[in-house]
């Protein structure tokens, strides 16, 4: 199997031992942490290095930096150790943490290998270790998943600190251009990227919130903040608690430009959350809470249809996202520069869209690719709320002939 060049990398690791000393006491001696993105510069005095994230004394105050989306420059740094890694993926923890184990583990299987996943050292990483054999064999490879957000999958690309780039997004012209002048090729080709599962962003409510379902419109007025009970949308008199997420998620980029179009529209009342996992754990425990997540994160919460501005309800489910009748339907990529484009990868990326996945990312909570085929009658109340909305008597007997020929079909 080829190893790449750009994947024998300098990941890091938690050190055991840090300049700071055993004790983790602080020195006098400054450091610079500078976002992986380049959107921060944060200069103050170290404290500690530990589990994975910075603590630093500022102008501002101690802070604590997650160490996966900072780089370290000073002579306080900790003494990062270092790992070699047949291939590394970088970027979104939508993919990173929810399919990723998995889908290493059914490659090593569709090999007939093994695949040891075991989390990494640092926050938010995982090492995979596959071993030819059922495990009794050579080993095939060691692979690293560094789980941060989108943003990062595209500038771990450009540095060289990844072979492939994990998204809940599609890549961004901007960034399409920077790579291909830094000699990545054509981004968007059908070799370098790959849609691996469908993700519909899911609007969440607490499981005891009697609501059902919520248009568009009523969505954005509660992100602005224009409604604040219940009790204005038929539900319990209860006050909205507002959750949404923090910069740099594509989840929550996605979901304001969608409904709200504006990020600057969002409430300044809206509680922010740093992941999916974060985000249903708190719509749970608060009983007007409402946020959105990813399909496969939804955590015992409940999930509430959507209603179309022409009236027709969709609720998130496979078939209406594959269908790309919900409204708030999305795709999650996975991108390889061409320059370092070996046969690791592609053989990778072969797997990742094949049938064998198909399951591996189903069972993960995600939406394959597969075909799906379902009869007309299970999608009657999409039907019923066309016949609803038609008032005109001759479109309305055309629309009952054509549902009456529907229903001897199933879809696809």
């Amino acid at each position: 199997m080829t190893v790449s060049t750009r994947a024998i990398v300098a990941a890091k690791v938690t050190a055991l031992a840090l300049a700071l000393g055993a004790s983790g006491a602080a020195t006098a001696q400054e450091v610079t942490l500078k976002a992986n993105d380049g959107s921060a510069s944060i200069r103050g005095v170290l404290i500690e290095y530990a589990d994975g994230f910075y603590r630093i004394e500022t102008e501002l105050g101690v802070l604590r930096l997650a160490g996966s989306r900072m780089v370290c420059e000073g002579d306080a740094c900790p003494d990062l150790g270092t790992v070699d890694a047949d291939l590394v993926f970088a970027g979104s923890n939508t993919i990173g943490q929810g399919i990723m184990p998995l889908l290493m583990a059914g490659w090593a299987y569709s090999m007939d290998a093994e695949a040891d996943v075991q989390n990494g050292p640092l926050e938010g990483s995982t090492v995979a270790n596959l071993v030819a054999d059922a495990g009794f064999g050579d080993p095939i490879g060691t692979y690293m998943i560094q789980s941060s957000t989108s943003d990062d999958a595209f500038t771990a690309l450009l540095d060289g600190r990844a072979d492939v780039g994990m998204s809940a997004r599609r890549i961004r012209p901007t960034e399409a251009r920077a790579l291909r002048g830094d000699g990545a090729g054509n981004m968007v080709s059908v070799k370098q990227e790959r849609i691996v599962a469908v993700d519909p962003v899911t609007v969440i409510v607490n499981p005891g919130n009697p609501v059902e379902r919520i248009s568009l419109e009523q969505l954005a007025a509660i992100y602005r903040g224009e409604i604040t009970n219940w009790s204005e949308l038929g539900g319990l008199d209860v006050p909205i608690t507002v959750f949404a997420r923090d910069g740099g998620s594509a989840t929550g980029e996605y979901f304001v430009e969608r409904v709200l179009g504006d990020a600057n529209a969002v409430s300044a009342e809206a509680t922010l959350v740093e992941d999916n996992n974060e985000m249903a754990a708190e719509v749970n425990a608060a009983a007007g809470g409402i946020g959105f997540v990813g399909y496969a994160f939804q955590r015992g919460a409940k999930p509430l249809s959507l209603v179309s501005p022409c009236g027709i309800t969709s609720t998130p489910s496979p078939f209406a996202s594959k269908t790309e009748e919900y409204p708030l339907d999305r795709r999650l990529y996975l991108y390889a520069r061409q320059d370092t484009l070996n046969d690791t990868v592609e053989e990778f990326f072969r797997y990742a869209v094949s049938e064998d996945a198909d399951g591996v990312i189903a069972k993960a909570g995600f939406i394959d690719l597969g075909i799906a085929r379902v009869s007309q009658d299970q999608t009657g109340g999409r039907m019923r709320d066309l016949i609803e909305n038609t008032t005109d008597r001759y479109e309305l007997s055309l629309m009952r002939d054509m549902l009456l020929e529907m229903m001897r079909w199933d879809r696809l």
